[in-house]
């Protein structure tokens, strides 16, 4: 095809964006994850949140002095780069394996950029029970991710108060080999704001403390998601490497969507990680009243070429039977089915123990199995099986 067809197409697919009708498309609830329906939207909370900032100095924090571009972290080797004849990393290669596209299925090519980019990743913590999918994504994500802004909120999703947990996992040692690369945020939240509102909060005062940094070009990417969203090393390498020929992201990751453990899934996620040049997304989208929720309707879907995960939603995994029932019952949602003739917390724990985590497709019956091998996941479940018993729980290779 031309390259000026090229140009017109992606130009075309700019102005073709389609109002996002909610994260579940009716007629495709199959493939919506029970965490998924990210459809409210409320009024902008920032002005009556209180955001305390705690950032870690670097100096201070990494004590272990470690590099994390040569780390092996206990043996965890990190995965090779395509190369030229010359041995040099081939970026042009890399930008040819992912698929950028629009809603009207019009692809936007790819380019090298001239410089690397920063990625800057954004994302709220909860509860200790979250620690697995928190050292995963390190673990994945932390070679090739410039900065980590993590923020935590003072309410759980009820709109009940807790502490924060965030600090004593950081001060634990497990985060030793990124503490350098991460910003903590402490939210208090207001009295009466909760479930998809309290998410929401916290996401604004988080875009608006990232906005106040000035360190940042318009062309560094900033990714928006949740703890559980994890892109591979791979797409993070595109990201900072890659740029489209029209120069607009505006995108979503498409994952894979695993459930209660990597054996389980629902299908792809219609809408996971979203990302963009912070021009897109970042200070300048403060200064439009269609973008306040960030990136969460861009209609652009970002993909590998040949199909092979390069993200995935490990959701509702968590640490144990007691850490699931927990969250089933504080969900703003109804209950699955499966939960709902339960009346206590510890009743429902006892019953996912005992018979739910034996089968649960038995009992939940928008999964199936994932069928996905040591090559379709993260390499840090395969090299440290050990560090990941939840996630990896009843999988056998």
């Amino acid at each position: 095809m031309p390259m000026g067809t090229l140009l017109f197409l992606a130009l075309l697919s700019s102005a073709a964006v389609v109002a996002c009708q909610g994260a579940c498309p009716s007629g495709k609830r199959e493939h919506c994850h029970l965490d998924a329906e990210r459809k409210e939207r409320i009024p902008d909370v920032v002005a009556a949140l209180q955001v305390s900032h705690k950032t870690i100095d670097a100096s201070a924090a990494n004590a272990s002095k470690l590099g994390t571009d040569s780390l092996t972290q206990g043996g965890f080797l990190p995965r090779g780069r395509p190369q030229d004849e010359s041995g040099s990393p081939s970026v042009h290669d890399l930008c040819q394996d992912f698929l950028l596209q629009n809603r009207l299925k019009y692809r936007i090519p790819l380019e090298p950029r001239t410089l690397p980019a920063k990625v800057i990743d954004s994302f709220a913590f909860s509860f200790a029970s979250e620690a697995e999918e928190l050292l995963l994504r390190f673990y994945e994500m932390g070679e090739e991710v410039s900065e980590f802004h993590i923020v935590e909120g003072d309410r759980d999703f009820t709109g009940e108060m807790k502490p924060y947990n965030f600090e004593a996992l950081l001060n634990s040692g497990q985060l030793d080999p990124w503490k350098n690369k991460i910003t903590y945020h402490q939210v208090k939240i207001p009295a009466g704001v909760k479930g998809y509102a309290l998410q929401e909060a916290q996401r604004q005062a988080l875009r608006a403390r990232v906005n106040s940094y000035s360190d940042y070009s318009k062309d560094d990417i900033l990714l928006e998601g949740d703890l559980d969203e994890i892109l591979s090393h791979k797409l993070l390498q595109a990201l900072k490497t890659c740029k489209p020929i029209n120069n607009v992201w505006r995108a979503h990751v498409r994952m894979a969507d695993l459930v209660y453990s990597v054996a389980w899934t629902t299908g792809n996620v219609s809408f996971g990680t979203t990302f963009g040049f912070f021009s897109e997304g970042g200070a300048l989208a403060l200064l439009s009243s269609e973008r306040t929720d960030g990136f969460l309707h861009w209609d652009h879907e970002l993909s590998a070429v040949d199909g092979s995960h390069v993200a995935w939603h490990f959701s509702f995994m968590l640490n144990g039977p007691s850490a699931l029932a927990h969250k089933i019952f504080i969900r703003t949602e109804s209950r699955p089915d499966f939960a709902k003739e339960f009346r206590s917390e510890g009743d429902l724990a006892t019953f996912i123990a005992s018979s739910f985590y034996a089968d649960p497709s038995h009992h939940d019956h928008s999964i199936f199995p994932s069928k996905l091998g040591k090559k379709d996941l993260p390499q840090a479940l395969v090299q440290h099986p050990e560090k990941f018993p939840g996630i990896l729980r009843n999988v056998q290779w």
